[in-house]
């Protein structure tokens, strides 16, 4: 079986709370199962990550590093910040593994935010 990590913003929001049961309840549910999470902060009026992850029967992983090294497959979430997916997203997307990153990856219609393009070698445009 294949494990699959979630990389959070905050983790008790919509998606995180019922992708573990879609991927149960999928015809690939016997192949793959979230097993680890992680979440950089707790919003006020929100679930900690321990008591999602207890909820949810998943391991709370201490560090977004933890997940990416025990997991076999990736998924970068916070589709409410979509600020965060480029920071959130990079490690995971630099181990090598499969990643899905929800939801838009950039919060700018053209591409990533001049920074991002700067420091991946592209030059930006005026």
């Amino acid at each position: 079986m294949k494990s699959i990590g979630f990389i959070d913003y905050f983790i008790d929001e919509w998606h995180a709370n019922h992708f573990p049961d879609m991927v149960r309840k999928s015809k690939l549910g016997t192949d793959f199962k979230v097993t680890m999470a992680w979440e950089e902060m707790t919003p006020p009026g929100r679930r900690p990550l321990d008591a999602w992850c207890r909820e949810q029967g998943v391991k709370a992983a201490r560090s977004q590093a933890e997940v990416v090294e025990s997991c076999d497959c990736l998924v970068v979430l916070s589709p409410d910040n979509p600020e965060c997916q480029e920071r959130l997203a990079d490690l995971a997307l630099r181990s090598g593994k499969p990643v899905y990153v929800d939801k838009p990856f950039t919060a700018h219609r053209a591409g990533p935010p001049p920074a991002s393009k700067k420091r991946a070698g592209i030059a930006a445009r005026s």
